[in-house]
């Protein structure tokens, strides 16, 4: 199987043709994209908004304000970097068991919803997607973790990271997703295991209807009245 196509090297007409929602702003460097996602609200953020992600709404209300900045621990760093050297790796590895023909890489390109509009008729829903299939049923949105730390991957999808494939599908229009875990860690008897998981979402389920409902309004109303109002917002702990 080929490797997964970049958006430079696959004709953007493939995007377009994939999210006609969508714009799409890509970034060659990981500052660019830092700097382009204050301007929206990202997948990664809906978590934190909704106060089940890992860090408080109010930090992420920094971010767009610019008087934050956030600065994981060394611990935390480390797992960050393992999860983002294995990720090429594990979207290859889906794309063959699953026998998907045409992967596309989305970690440069910031994909902004242009239906959805703040109160001064912009856009502000956004997203960066892992990868983004083609598949014998359609277009499927594919968000990959490294995790080790088992307990928090279950029978039912995280709650912090279905937040974030919901909001995907919210901004892409994109109607499938799948979140694909791969769970390394040591054993108390001091060898490792390791093993991936497969969480499988999709718009024919009322529950993420009714999901993306409940994000599209709390957002709409963190970016009107906190963001755009340069107010800081309630404070919602994040969910240890």
């Amino acid at each position: 199987m080929n490797k997964a196509k970049t958006f430079i090297e696959s004709k953007i007409s493939d995007w377009y043709e994939a999210m006609p929602r969508c714009l799409f702003i890509p970034h060659a460097t990981d500052d660019e994209w830092k700097r382009t996602r204050c301007r929206y609200i990202c997948a990664s953020d809906t978590a934190n908004i909704l106060g089940c992600g890992f860090r408080d709404n109010v930090s992420v209300w920094q971010d767009k304000m610019g008087v934050g900045r956030f600065d994981p621990s060394p611990a935390v760093a480390e797992l960050m970097e393992k999860g983002r050297n294995a990720e090429e790796h594990i979207r290859e590895l889906f794309a063959i068991d699953r026998s998907i023909d045409r992967m596309y890489d989305g970690t440069r390109v910031m994909i902004v919803n242009k239906d959805i509009k703040d109160k001064n008729g912009n856009p502000f829903m956004a997203c960066t997607l892992d990868a983004w299939a083609k598949d014998g049923i359609g277009n499927l949105i594919v968000e990959i973790k490294r995790s080790e730390s088992p307990r928090q991957f279950g029978d039912e999808m995280p709650i912090k990271y279905r937040a974030q494939v919901i909001k995907q599908m919210i901004v892409t229009g994109i109607e499938r997703a799948v979140l694909v875990s791969h769970i390394s860690y040591i054993k108390p008897d001091g060898t490792r295991s390791c093993y991936t998981k497969e969480y499988w979402i999709g718009i024919d389920d009322f529950e993420v209807r009714h999901d993306m409902e409940g994000i599209i309004m709390e957002e709409t109303k963190f970016w009107n009245d906190y963001v755009l109002e340069r107010r800081k917002p309630p404070r919602r702990m994040p969910n240890i």
